[in-house]
């Protein structure tokens, strides 16, 4: 399976889109790393707090791939 995104691909990130609503599992995210605050990482939401995590506000979020 291919990549969805690949280096160099661009994209058009609202900033807004979650004061509205929820982030919903599939939905693709744009979030700093953690261990390198200049770099962006794109992730895909894998769960919300209403299907297992402990915290409102908290999604979990997985790469698409994984072998990288």
């Amino acid at each position: 399976m291919e990549p969805a995104y690949r280096k160099g691909d661009r994209l058009l990130v609202n900033r807004l889109a979650y004061v509205f609503h929820e982030p919903q599992p599939g939905d693709v995210v744009v979030l700093r790393d953690p261990e390198e605050h200049a770099r962006l990482l794109i992730k895909r939401v894998a769960a919300v707090p209403a299907s297992s995590l402990p915290a409102p506000r908290h999604v979990y979020v997985l790469g698409d791939n994984a072998a990288e």
